[in-house]
């Protein structure tokens, strides 16, 4: 009897349940919180990926349409920038009649607005910039008009 009572003082007695319940609670709220992030990561990542998959997408569409004709497009130096290297090969080696200046002669021309205000002094392009914008319209069978400029000098 004297071995058994010593057996049964080297045993360690078992912890109790609730230290061990909360020591598993702590880990798996620690894990679920390091998935949550994780997830959270991958989501932004995938929310970034499709944005910028939608704006390649749109660029794409809108040099397809000034190519084929379907569309008269305005076609800037950021959009085609923004294009595969054959794309940008390809667009160079059209014939380009007018490019605009940069800064408000581009801004004037790629408005979709019907009244734009348009000002500075002079040479900064207002006057080309009036007698090219018609010619957006030009692909209309119907279009038909006359620009003018009145000079109160």
């Amino acid at each position: 009897m004297s071995d058994l009572k010593k057996d049964l003082n080297e045993i360690a007695p078992p912890k109790p349940k609730k230290i061990v319940q909360r020591k598993a609670k702590k880990s798996v709220t620690q894990i679920l919180a390091r998935t949550r992030k994780k997830v959270a990561k991958a989501e932004q990542t995938l929310r970034s990926a499709k944005q910028a998959a939608e704006n390649t997408k749109k660029k794409l569409l809108t040099i397809d349409k000034a190519l084929t004709g379907k569309e008269t497009q305005l076609l800037t130096e950021d959009i085609i920038e923004s294009a595969p290297k054959n794309v940008q090969e390809h667009v160079q080696n059209q014939e380009v009649i007018f490019k605009p200046n940069s800064g408000p002669q581009t801004q004037f021309l790629a408005s979709s607005e019907r009244e734009v205000f348009y000002g500075g002094a002079r040479g900064g392009g207002k006057s080309y910039a009036m007698l090219v914008d018609p010619l957006r319209y030009c692909t209309y069978c119907k279009s038909q008009g006359t620009p003018s400029k009145e000079d109160n000098a």
